[in-house]
């Protein structure tokens, strides 16, 4: 499943058409859309992957969600991190994170 990001149009879209079936595929919002730093990359993933490697890494979108409420999240801005983690379907995932950011 592919997402709509940020600032993204129509523009940004491609189609590509397969055995006369015709897709959209719509960029994936992820934490490189958040103005990602080098230092938050090292944080968040224990490297600083490039973008072309991290999206070769994570393609599940509940994943891309969940950095992106950890970046907000380890950035002091919770509320922010509430609603991106709020748009992850995996319950477990989201339980994780809230785990994970409020464990001493």
């Amino acid at each position: 499943m592919f997402v709509e990001g940020p600032g993204d149009s129509q523009a940004d879209s491609a189609a590509a058409s397969q055995d006369g079936f015709t897709e959209k595929f719509i960029r994936m919002e992820t934490i490189f859309d958040h103005n990602v730093t080098e230092d938050e990359l090292k944080w968040l993933l224990n490297y600083p992957y490039t973008q072309k490697e991290y999206l070769d890494l994570i393609g599940n979108t509940d994943d891309h969600l969940v950095h992106i409420a950890e970046l907000y999240f380890h950035r002091g801005k919770k509320f922010k991190a509430k609603r991106y983690i709020n748009k992850v379907t995996d319950q477990n995932l989201r339980n994780s994170f809230w785990r994970t950011v409020t464990h001493p």
